[in-house]
């Protein structure tokens, strides 16, 4: 017998044994296919529909994982062909990725799992595709759990060599690093043409790898290449050079394994529900015999029958592969809660428990503590009666919940009580203060000792003493509050009685104290105490201290306002306490207090400078003297002073600062008002002195001068001498650099100090400097389209919409290595509408190898090119009437240069954006449409290439957001699937050798 018949044999054998015993454990078996589908459909009215049928039904698979998927039409032709036969239960992932003209996809049973999402995972040459689904629990209710899986689609670079096993490298690296983000919990299969030719390829390394977070198991382990002793795991080719087949697939016959399916360590373990069955993966129709040879080539095949193995020929030059997996749909125990017991008598009580909602019924069992047997009934709501039960005895039961389908939880924990006894009488509460009370109750002939429970009436929550007497004092109780007691008796056995019906009785209140008064004023004060406990209202007496008779008031809260009060007098007031009962405390005693004086306001400031201000405010009638307090806004701290007058000057202040201060009024006898409401003045800021210029430029200077003490910010004004016209800035230090300035010119400029309040000073003296570089710039004129950033009729400006363009010139790196110090002071000085920065080069006109100036200048939304300043871009070492050839340059387009020499300074634009003006035409610059052209877009490493260095480039920052990246080729500010889709259509083009890097 040979190694795959003897294997078949033990795997059949295998599964009745282990199905004997596992039988009630699994709750179904999910079989999973995998199948390279060879160029499907590869014409117009593909018959081959019929084939992939007669497969399907033949193996029955609920997963179907299929590469070499040319249109997403095929794939409903392929689910339209299995729905047939009274089968209607496939379906397929409704998207597609097409990848250089093939994609995978995903066929199931919806009947056993429902799809949530696909993802695609960037890869080269072909992206993988994940698959979220779940599966369809039919006793979801009583589980109460979902057993997700993971289910993955590959096709890996084809072909030996090293060079495609690097890329079969990268293929396993993009798969582990994506599955390495998953839940460490994931369910996890990996099926598909993996084109690998020996276990020792790092492909193969990379994914069975111990190390990684969810390592990935091959189920039939290590093999070798064209040997009969592997013919078994073999996966291509059904098809030989004798009988060659269809639609273009290897010829090469039974010799290669390049189609698997890796399993999830979860899986493999069986750790979340789903179980590898062991000995199940198998080659559909590899019977063994057909070493090197075509599935139908020599003796009739073994493993299916004659019309499958003529449908596997048809269809594919691979063979499916097919595993079964074990599941285990999660039992959680739904826990019953909220067990107990009502209604107990001496030999019945009501056991009680909490509504579980997916329960059909409830199983429920009792027995007394200690015992071995079990008393079962059944339940069909969260309530049951319990009987035939011993008086005085503890009971224990507990709940079991009834699923559909028969499914039961595991029973509670236990739920105790007890059979009633006899129950006390004449229970009395005697010697009521505001925190205790003295209870007694009569003899029960049968009590060992008595439970006595209470608690504020209202209240949930028992509290719980015990004693051997038939009297018990209740102390710490709360004043003020309405109380309710019972006992029960407990007897010599540890049972106990039912509780008496309870009594109640009310704690007295207790005196207030912390009496106070405040906020007094000439005819008003407020009254404060400490709040009584529970007190439902307080009683209030106030006179004038010698006097006889009291006026008496009532407040509900801890505080009361009078007002009619007589100014500057003496007063005293007492508070009682009084319960909602209408029980009293008594009286506190006496807290005395002396009314005050109105207070002062109409607050007005005059004469206010950078040191003082003169401050006034209308009297109060009888006032001895007045209190002042002042102090900057804003600070914690008061200045203190006074005067007789009601007017008064504030000396010593700090300039440019806001300042408040109110006043208080003082009667003879120290009594004082409140302080007024503030009022608030600024002082006047100092005018600025110290003007001077220093590193002037052509184009900019220095401004600087001495500090004023508080300014806020500072208003400059500048303007060549001799014109009318100032321009002001304001800035927040005590200097400024302009920029922008004309050379070889004479400018003036003056200073004045703003406080944070707005307000300023007069302007300083004038101060006059002068621009250097008297030398005259040639400009030129140009217009540039980047693929990257056109969207039909303009560029986008995202990168400055979103304040990502640097303020410095990019290009001071390699290759470029460009020294200029173009750059603008703020985000806000950038021209309008600018896409990026560009760099742009002179040549020589009778020899383009020789560099004769170069400038960095900002690319504008409709092609223009222009300095940091928005004029057109100039050369300082240009001469003008002069020809030269020009360059321009983009961190991640390909360069480009003009294919003839412009007369700068030129008054007509020269457009690259025309194929005949760009250098050898149109290998140089890309059609856009409408007769525009523009710079080929992907040159990430800016060496006039476009070549997988680039996308390597790009694969590091990919998902990288709102950043100024060389790899965000749509200049949007983010790395994203857009931008290899730019790559990818330019990959190969290359720049011309005269400007490369």
């Amino acid at each position: 017998m040979s190694r795959i018949t003897l294997n078949k044999w033990m795997l059949v054998l295998t599964c009745i044994i282990l199905s004997s015993f596992s039988l009630q454990a699994q709750d179904d078996i999910l079989k999973v296919m995998s199948y390279n589908i060879l160029n499907f459909p590869s014409s117009s009215g593909e018959t081959r529909t019929t084939d992939f049928k007669d497969i399907v039904h033949h193996t029955n698979p609920d997963v179907i994982l299929i590469q070499e998927l040319k249109s997403s039409a095929g794939a409903t032709d392929l689910v339209n062909a299995v729905n047939t036969n009274g089968i209607t239960y496939y379906q397929r992932d409704p998207n597609f990725q097409s990848y250089l003209g093939l994609g995978n996809m995903l066929i199931y049973n919806a009947d056993k799992i429902t799809l949530l999402a696909s993802t695609e995972i960037p890869s080269y040459p072909r992206g993988h595709t994940h698959y979220h689904a779940f599966l369809n629990d039919p006793d979801l209710a009583c589980h109460q759990d979902t057993t997700f899986i993971e289910l993955f689609s590959v096709h890996f670079k084809a072909s030996s060599g090293s060079s495609n096993e690097s890329t079969r490298a990268d293929n396993a690296n993009d798969l582990v690093d994506y599955i390495d983000l998953l839940p460490t919990t994931s369910n996890i299969i990996v099926g598909g043409d993996f084109n690998i030719y020996s276990p020792s390829e790092t492909a193969y390394d990379i994914l069975t790898l111990p190390a990684n977070v969810m390592p990935l198991t091959d189920p039939m382990g290590g093999w070798v290449r064209n040997s009969s002793s592997y013919v078994d795991m073999y996966t291509q080719s059904t098809r030989s050079g004798t009988n060659t087949g269809g639609n273009g697939g290897a010829t090469g016959g039974l010799d290669d394994r390049f189609d698997f399916q890796f399993i999830g360590d979860n899986i493999q373990s069986g750790a979340e529900g789903l179980t590898y069955m062991n000995n199940s993966y198998e080659v559909v129709g590899n019977d063994g015999n057909h070493f090197n040879l075509a599935i139908i080539e020599g003796s009739a095949n073994t493993a299916v029958p004659a019309n499958i193995a003529q449908a596997l020929f048809n269809m594919s030059d691979h063979y499916p592969v097919l595993t079964q997996i074990e599941v285990d749909y999660p039992n959680t125990n739904l826990a019953v809660t909220g067990l107990n017991t009502t209604n107990i008598m001496t030999s019945t009580a009501t056991a009680n428990w909490n509504v579980v909602s997916s329960a059909i019924s409830y199983n429920v069992q009792y027995r007394p503590v200690g015992s071995s047997t079990w008393t079962t009934t059944s339940a069909a709501s969260n309530t049951t009666n319990l009987s035939g039960l011993a008086a005085c005895t503890e009971y224990e039961f507990q709940v079991q919940v009834v699923c559909s389908g028969g499914n039961t939880s595991a029973f509670s924990n236990s739920s105790t009580f007890t059979t009633a006894t006899q129950t006390p009488t004449g229970l009395a509460a005697n010697n009521v203060t505001a925190a205790a009370a003295d209870m007694n109750w009569n003899v029960s002939t049968s009590a060992s000792s008595y439970n006595i429970q209470y608690r504020p009436v209202g209240a949930s929550t028992w509290n719980t003493q015990s004693t051997t007497n038939t009297t018990y004092i209740l102390a710490g109780l709360t004043p003020c509050t309405d109380y309710e007691c019972q006992i029960q008796v407990v007897c010599g056995s540890g049972a106990s009685s039912s509780f008496t019906a309870p009594i109640t009785f009310s704690t007295s209140a207790l005196i207030p104290n912390a009496l106070s008064a405040i906020n007094v004023t000439d005819n008003s004060a407020d009254f404060s105490w400490s709040a009584v406990t529970n007190a439902a209202s307080y009683n209030i007496n106030y006179r004038v201290v010698g006097t006889s008779t009291w006026t008496n008031v009532n407040s509900t809260t801890a505080a009361y306002n009078v007002n009619g009060l007589a100014a500057c007098t003496d007063y005293e007031f007492q508070v009682e306490a009084v319960c909602a009962s209408g029980s009293t405390s008594g009286y506190s005693a006496n807290t005395t207090f002396s009314t005050g004086i109105t207070t002062p306001n109409a607050l007005s400031s005059s004469n206010v400078t950078a040191a003082a201000a003169e401050i006034t405010w209308t009297g109060s009638t009888g006032a001895a003297n007045y209190n002042i307090q002042f102090r900057p806004l804003g600070t914690s701290t008061w200045t203190t002073t006074n005067t007789s007058n009601t007017t008064y000057i504030l000396a010593g202040l700090a300039p440019c600062t806001d300042y408040e201060y109110a006043v208080q009024a003082e009667c003879s006898s120290n009594s004082t008002s409140s302080f007024s409401t503030t009022d608030v003045f600024s002082t006047a800021p100092l005018v600025a002195v110290g003007l001077s210029a220093s590193n002037t430029t052509g184009s900019s200077a220095d401004l600087s001068w001495s500090a004023t003490t508080n300014a806020a910010s500072y208003d400059v004004q500048y303007r060549p001498v001799g014109t009318t016209t100032w321009t002001t800035i304001n800035t927040s230090s005590a200097m400024y650099t302009l920029t922008g300035l004309n050379s070889c010119t004479n400018y003036e400029f003056q200073v004045s100090t703003v406080c944070g309040s707005g307000s300023s000073s007069i302007y300083s003296g004038i101060t006059g400097f002068s621009t250097i570089n008297c030398i005259t710039v040639v400009s030129a004129q140009m217009k540039v389209i980047l693929e990257g950033a056109y969207n039909g009729a303009t560029m986008n400006n995202s990168l400055q919409q979103n304040n990502l363009i640097p303020l410095t010139q990019p290009y001071n790196i390699a290759p470029w290595n460009y020294t200029g110090n173009e750059s603008v002071g703020s985000l806000s000085a950038i021209p309008a509408n600018t896409v990026d920065w560009v760099l742009v080069e002179l040549r020589n006109a009778a020899n383009w190898d020789v560099l004769e100036d170069t400038k960095a200048g900002f690319l504008l939304s409709n092609g223009s090119v222009v300095n940091t300043d928005g004029t057109a871009i100039s050369f300082a070492n240009a001469v003008s009437g002069t020809d030269y050839y020009m360059v321009v340059r983009h961190r991640n387009h390909v360069d480009i240069m003009s294919s003839q020499t412009v007369n700068l300074p030129n008054t007509i634009t020269y457009d690259f954006t025309t194929i005949g003006n760009v250098m050898a035409g149109s290998n140089q610059v890309k059609a856009l449409g409408g007769g525009v052209y523009g710079l080929h877009a992907g040159d990430i490493s800016a060496d006039g290439i476009i070549s997988v260095e680039d996308f390597n480039f790009y694969k590091l920052d990919l998902s990288q957001l709102n950043s100024y990246l060389d790899t965000d080729i749509s200049l949007d500010g983010n790395v994203l699937t857009q931008d290899f889709n730019l790559y990818r259509s330019n990959a190969s083009v290359i720049g011309i050798r005269t400007i490369r890097y």
